[in-house]
């Protein structure tokens, strides 16, 4: 896991880096890289070079930065480089809450300095919900919506497909379809343990129930039909002979 902190109040800075290597290591027994920032074009420039290598991230953004720019325009900034990371802003200021929450940044919290109990709380609570994110991350998929993150487990994932509109997708669950933009190769690169059984067709072969070779058609656990296409054939096959589905 990798924290970063930006605070341009550098005896603040060093404050919160003291309090949050406490919790890593006294309080959660992890460990953690944490790394601290007083300006925002470093965080940027660090997260645009090494941000995406690493497999987990939170984020704790002061909103009051004295920079050209605010914490929240930082912020937007910061999730079009990482759907991912858990952002997390700080400030002395509950009225700014609502504008945090309403930036289409898609923080996942919003903690208060001005209480340590709380704020020790909330530190601990981000960090422990990070960490499962860690540890569950290869097994669950990750769509951002303009206000939300959703993360929805390889368990309930059936299928993607394309739906004949212009780069949108369908994400098919056990009981849900949502739409989004997005292209089937870009998700078969980032999740490799999906199978393409047609080009319009990415499945999870886990959720697969039986395969009708003559109509050359996957029967998914829920009952929902996939088409297989012929030069997909062969890789289809031999996936289900594995998993002994054939």
């Amino acid at each position: 896991m990798n924290i970063y902190l930006c605070e341009d109040d550098p005896k603040q800075l060093v404050y919160y880096t003291g309090l949050v290597e406490e919790i890593c290591q006294s309080q959660l027994k992890l460990t953690a890289a944490i790394y601290p920032f007083s300006h925002p074009d470093d965080l940027l420039e660090n997260l645009k070079q090494t941000g995406k290598k690493a497999s987990q991230k939170i984020i704790l953004l002061d909103i009051h930065l004295t920079s050209e720019v605010s914490g929240i325009e930082v912020a937007q900034t910061l999730r079009n480089l990482d759907i991912d990371a858990d952002i997390v802003f700080l400030t002395t200021d509950v009225e700014q809450m609502p504008v945090a929450f309403h930036s289409q940044t898609c923080a996942v919290d919003f903690l208060l300095k001005t209480d340590f109990d709380t704020l020790y709380e909330g530190l601990v609570r981000c960090i422990k919900r990070c960490e499962n994110q860690l540890m569950s991350k290869s097994q669950t998929f990750t769509l951002v919506t303009t206000s939300d993150i959703i993360r929805v487990p390889f368990d309930e994932l059936l299928f993607f497909c394309t739906n004949g509109k212009s780069r949108t997708l369908e994400l098919h669950t056990l009981d849900s379809c949502i739409e989004f933009k997005g292209k089937l190769k870009e998700l078969a690169v980032k999740y490799p343990q999906l199978l393409f059984v047609h080009q319009g067709f990415l499945v999870n072969p886990e959720k697969i129930k039986s395969y009708h070779k003559s109509k050359r058609l996957l029967e998914m656990c829920n009952g929902e039909i996939c088409e297989v296409g012929i030069r997909h054939q062969k890789k289809v096959l031999s996936t289900l002979i594995q998993k002994s589905v054939i």
